[in-house]
């Protein structure tokens, strides 16, 4: 597709209107992809996109990063739980389609940045009431006891 940009200021009033973006808060998304890459920095990562879609139907869209090192540790623990993915999390191995189609709440904040541009952020993730209601049917309900410890003789294969 071949266009001619125009900026949003030279638009008539009528046409210039953005799409309203979420306010900071805590939302329901989707996990419309994962994408497993290399960060710039050389860490293996998954790029997140999440999809929250409003009352009036607009899908809102925010890009997440789980990086695999101990500083970003805390953020793919959160969302690991939230999208009750505490296995492969547990076992040190999550991929691009384990994350594909989760459902968690995600805490947003606006960040502003002269660089980047103004873009919301995750802070952090929570378990959705879909995820937790999935979680029970699938008979993986959270509990606060400790996992019991599996051996190889539990195993019928």
């Amino acid at each position: 597709m071949q266009f001619n940009p125009v900026n949003p200021s030279e638009l008539p009033s009528s046409q210039a209107k953005e799409f309203p973006k979420l306010a900071d808060g805590t939302y329901q998304f989707v996990v419309a992809s994962a994408e497993e890459r290399i960060a710039k920095s050389g860490n293996e990562m998954i790029q997140l996109v999440l999809e929250h879609t409003d009352q009036d139907g607009r899908i809102h869209k925010v890009w997440d990063y789980l990086v695999g090192t101990e500083a970003a540790a805390w953020k793919t623990y959160q969302f690991c739980k939230a999208a009750n993915l505490m296995a492969e999390y547990e076992a040190g191995r999550l991929g691009e389609n384990d994350c594909t189609g989760a459902i968690v709440r995600a805490t947003v904040k606006l960040e502003v940045s002269e660089q980047y541009g103004d873009r919301l952020r995750v802070s952090g993730y929570e378990p959705s009431q879909a995820a937790r209601t999935e979680a029970a049917v699938a008979g993986h309900a959270p509990s606060s006891a400790p996992a019991a410890e599996i051996s190889d003789d539990d195993i019928p294969f």
